[in-house]
């Protein structure tokens, strides 16, 4: 009876809910997305953008660029980013674009890219890789996906801070699963350029040693990619003029910070802020940590499932922020996104740590941004709260190896 009364618009609506509701749903979804960075990515207070690194460095080395030209600013040393990103800086110079803008684009166009390659992931790990975009598990996978986008991290590293770490995420996030399909030429090419955007791309190597030594599936001189795509990517400047010791020792020069954190809420912050005393002793620690890993993981090989892997993944990559010396406030950007989507995807019972990592990233982040670095909660409570989600994933991993 009902169905009789309704008139033709709302049977145009019904049929296109009943047929489409996940599509409508995930477009709804993007769309906002793209909404809320538009906004972000042209926001100004008083006339400027509020990231302090855009103001003081990169605004600053785009003008050098501007003023030298791109053949003599490559010549010379301009920043402290490797080449390929110096190239899209000095492309900037150039380009009738607005600079902050034109910095935000590329991250946030990359952070789309990565959303899409975490949906294939995530498809390939529940394996149904074969059946409609919109099968029960691919709805969760897809919309585990597009919520990623709204993690405060992914939110504002590159509209309002300006910073590229979604560009080597978006990567190492392709390498993996290129690598998960076992094709492993292809995977470490791409971690190669992964390297060549950030340095931190390293932080993924002990996930790639233990998968080595779990399957022996590649080879070990894959691993040259990573610095064989270092010594191409720098030929563009050594063209330009630039010496090949300036040129190579990029990396090295990012590696002298002189505190054990800068921003980062790690152990450090418990009172062990001692560069000098502290360095080498936390090298050792984080190898360590490594080495004990690496043995437990071995011993327990026959339980690892690809979905496992993921999370291992996440796990030692947060390692290194956690235990290593210099550690900035964004360099577990990598981190938080595979072990959210982990908890919201794959297991539920790693929401807390997935949680807790993002309300101490929203911390961090909100401190830099909104309140000139001062921290609305102590470093040490962050720490604390840090350390908890770092244990709590590791519990996790040991509780699903030993059950």
């Amino acid at each position: 009876m009902m169905e009789k009364q309704r008139n033709a618009v709302d049977r145009f609506f019904k049929n296109l809910v009943d047929k489409h509701f996940y599509e409508l749903a995930a477009g709804v979804v993007l769309l906002f997305s793209i909404a809320i960075t538009l906004k972000l990515m042209t926001f100004k207070f008083a006339g400027s953008y509020i990231s302090g690194d855009f103001n003081n460095y990169l605004l600053a080395w785009i003008t050098q660029y501007r003023q030298l030209g791109i053949v003599d600013g490559l010549a010379s040393r301009i920043g402290n980013y490797y080449v390929p990103y110096n190239l899209y800086l000095a492309l900037l110079s150039v380009l009738p674009v607005d600079e902050g803008i034109g910095i935000s684009f590329l991250s946030c166009l990359f952070e789309y890219i990565a959303v899409i390659f975490v949906y294939k992931f995530l498809v390939l790990l529940m394996e149904n890789r074969t059946v409609g975009v919109f099968k029960e598990t691919n709805k969760r996978a897809l919309f585990s996906s597009l919520m990623l986008l709204y993690l405060p991290s992914c939110l504002v590293n590159g509209t309002l801070w300006k910073q590229c770490d979604a560009i080597y995420t978006c990567f190492i996030i392709i390498a993996l699963y290129f690598i998960f399909q076992k094709r492993f030429h292809l995977g470490f090419f791409i971690f190669g350029i992964a390297f060549i955007f950030k340095l931190q791309t390293l932080f993924m190597i002990p996930f790639l040693l233990v998968l080595y030594l779990l399957y022996f599936e590649f080879s070990i001189l894959e691993f040259l990619w990573f610095p064989g795509m270092y010594i191409l990517a720098g030929l563009p400047a050594i063209a330009c003029g630039k010496s090949a010791y300036d040129t190579y020792a990029t990396y090295f020069r990012q590696g002298v910070i002189g505190k054990m954190t800068v921003g980062f809420p790690n152990v450090y912050c418990f009172g062990l802020d001692a560069y000098e005393a502290m360095t080498f002793p936390a090298l050792a620690i984080c190898a360590s940590i490594f080495v004990f890993a690496a043995v437990f993981f071995l011993r327990r090989k026959e339980k690892i499932t690809p979905k496992l892997l993921l999370l291992m993944a996440g796990w030692l990559f947060m390692t290194c922020p956690m235990f290593l010396p210099g550690m900035h406030s964004r360099y577990d950007y990598m981190a938080i996104l595979l072990i959210t989507v982990y908890a919201l995807a794959l297991d539920v019972r790693m929401a807390p740590a997935a949680a807790i990592m993002n309300v101490v990233a929203m911390f961090t982040y909100g401190s830099y941004l909104f309140h000139e670095g001062n921290i609305l909660l102590s470093y040490q409570a962050l720490a604390l709260m840090y350390l908890f989600a770092y244990l709590y994933t590791a519990g996790y991993i040991y509780w699903k190896l030993k059950k």
